[in-house]
């Protein structure tokens, strides 16, 4: 009896639809918020060859280009941040703390002669503000008891760079066997090498991509990466 592929949640689908990304792709360009995808074939064609990959696409490297920025926009907020809610907790309490230092800094200011004067005859009335500092200190500190209450669990970051690194490779995946009739899976072995040289072209066109989308010139755990992309797919009926 034949054993059953193991299967993997649909990563292919997961952050912002194609339709949304492609829609808003000429307004973020004119915004400055998007490179021109469709112009940078060229530099897209040079970081691969540069690491060896040597096939040619049945389109173009320009379409390609384009394509991985649409991905990569597509992946918004699947990135975490560097901080994570209890950091930012942290942060916005000693905002708080100086915000509320500087409050009753400038309170004692007013209660010098010279400066209610001077406030006098240039018309600041800054006096009228000291309670804003103080709300906003507050505000800051109800942010920080939010932030703090629903922080993530331990090594949260690291979970969602895995998952975005595995959305990255379903995504690319069926690009990379349209443009160059090669089936995107890595070659067999657990452990990546160490020259990107010596991988195969997948993977030599998974990690160049992972740079142009993710920063990273070498993804943690690679091999591990595609060959978990490599299992079928849980798409959702309908």
């Amino acid at each position: 009896m034949a054993r059953t592929r193991k299967t993997r949640p649909a990563y292919e689908r997961w952050g912002v639809t194609r339709d949304r990304v492609e829609a808003d792709y000429g307004r973020f360009y004119k915004e400055g918020g998007a490179t021109n995808g469709i112009r940078e074939g060229e530099e897209f064609r040079k970081v691969l060859a540069d690491c060896g990959f040597s096939l040619e696409p049945r389109s173009s490297w320009d379409r390609i280009a384009y394509e991985v920025r649409l991905i990569g926009f597509g992946m918004d907020g699947l990135w975490p941040e560097e901080k994570g809610n209890a950091e930012s907790g942290r942060d916005c309490r000693r905002l708080a703390r100086k915000i509320d230092t500087i409050a009753h800094s400038v309170g004692d200011l007013t209660q010098c002669q010279a400066v209610s004067v001077a406030e006098m005859f240039t018309k600041t009335d800054f006096a009228d503000y000291i309670s804003e500092f103080f709300m906003t200190a507050r505000r800051l500190e109800m942010l920080a008891e939010y932030l703090e209450n629903n922080k993530q669990p331990t090594k949260w970051a690291t979970t969602r760079k895995r998952e975005a690194r595995l959305v990255l490779a379903c995504k690319l995946a069926p690009l990379f066997e349209q443009e160059f009739g090669v089936h995107a899976k890595p070659r067999g072995g657990s452990e990546a090498y160490q020259d990107l040289r010596d991988e195969n072209d997948w993977t030599k066109f998974f990690q160049c991509m992972a740079m142009q989308v993710l920063d990273e010139e070498r993804t943690k755990d690679r091999q591990e990466i595609l060959w978990e992309a490599d299992k079928l797919s849980e798409i959702p009926d309908g």
